[in-house]
């Protein structure tokens, strides 16, 4: 599905445990896209245009994001932005984490 998109270029995937999977049942796809000028769209809507055929692939949970110029965290993550909740008191973060979460799931804009 994904080869067939007139913006890719090519792909390659890796599966199973390496140097940022640590499961064996992970994998990650690289997509290649083909110069702006000539896909004349951005990576953002190269990924919305795939994302309703690709959620319809069985087996698989796919999360795509376009490769940022500039990364500030050196973990990998199924989303692209992430944030952290830090706090050297362990008992306080427990307090506090799952009523960030729980105002967190009360809001449409995030699933």
């Amino acid at each position: 599905m994904i080869l067939k998109d007139p913006a890719v270029e090519s792909l390659s995937s890796f599966i199973g445990v390496d140097g940022i999977n640590t499961t064996l049942n992970s994998g990650r796809i690289q997509i290649n896209l083909k110069p702006l000028d000539q896909r004349k769209i951005s990576a953002s809507d190269v990924i919305r245009r795939l994302q309703p055929e690709l959620a319809n692939v069985d087996g698989i949970s796919l999360f795509m994001q376009p490769v940022q110029d500039l990364t500030v965290e050196d973990r990998v993550s199924r989303t692209q932005f992430q944030y952290s909740l830090e706090d050297v008191d362990a008992k306080e973060l427990g307090y506090w984490v799952p009523r960030f979460m729980d105002k967190l799931k009360a809001l449409p804009e995030f699933a």
